[in-house]
């Protein structure tokens, strides 16, 4: 029989010797618009397919160094292949976090309008 299982770590925590060898079926990352590309490429080397989260209209990686960034560190794995793969992305335009207020704000500046809140949804 076999058995299935899931895996958490950090992306830091993915590159530990314990975990040297293992590869899996899927890999799913968080906030992926807030990570550089090289903290990423370890969790994605690991795995067969994997689900990039995230929302590049908010934080980018931070990145410290002006080299770095000018050699293109400041944008994420997820805006470049968000950019390059535009029909393998699923926009989510409802939000929790956030009263009609507040979301419309971002929803003016960044979002064309898209953001729905929760609260106002009519079911």
């Amino acid at each position: 029989m076999d058995s299935k299982w899931c895996f958490a770590s950090t992306l830091l925590g993915v590159g530990d010797e314990m975990l040297m060898g293992m590869e899996f079926d899927v890999c799913v990352v968080d906030e992926a618009s807030q990570a550089s590309e090289c903290s990423i490429i370890g969790a994605l080397y690991r795995c067969k397919k994997f689900i990039l989260v995230g929302d590049d209209k908010q934080l980018p990686p931070l990145v410290v160094s002006p080299l770095a960034a000018q050699h293109g560190m400041a944008k994420s794995l997820f805006e470049r292949l968000r950019v390059a793969h535009p029909n393998s992305v699923a926009e989510l335009a409802l939000q929790y976090r956030m009263n009609e207020d507040i979301t419309s704000v971002p929803n003016k500046l960044f979002y064309d309008g898209k953001l729905a809140c929760w609260r106002n949804l009519k079911f």
